[in-house]
């Protein structure tokens, strides 16, 4: 993934969820690419920085000045547990917010087989006035 697709997955994450997102990030120097690209291939692949660590907080916004492409450190934030309350008042999927008219939850006890194969069947409509429509 790009770091751009990267930070705003995380930062969806947080809002959704209405919760803290802490997005580690490993940085590549070029002694890591040294030690891991063999060849000329490998080298174009593997490209160094990375670091796009970020701290996101329920409302989506970021907590922590992010470190450079390619700078390693540690991120620290003061995380306001106040601020979940807030996030969840704001936007409430499952309160005020939530729509049982079209949306259930379906909860299905029996194991499911990954794969089936079924052999095609058709139904042939040979008189289209037998179809009965609801509030028809």
């Amino acid at each position: 993934m790009s770091p751009e697709v990267n930070i705003a997955l995380s930062r969806s994450y947080a809002v959704e969820g209405q919760c803290f997102v802490i997005a580690p990030s490993a940085i590549v120097s070029e002694q890591i690419i040294e030690k891991l690209c063999t060849d000329k291939i490998k080298r174009n692949l593997l490209k160094a920085g990375g670091g796009y660590a970020r701290i996101f907080g329920p409302d989506g916004s970021e907590l922590t000045t992010p470190l450079a492409e390619n700078e390693e450190g540690l991120l620290l934030a003061t995380l306001d547990p106040a601020s979940i309350t807030f996030a969840k008042a704001i936007a409430d999927p499952v309160g005020h917010d939530s729509r049982p008219d079209v949306t259930s939850l379906l909860f299905n006890p029996a194991a499911n087989r990954p794969l089936s194969i079924k052999a095609a069947s058709f139904i042939a409509l040979i008189d289209t006035k037998q179809i009965v429509l609801p509030g028809s």
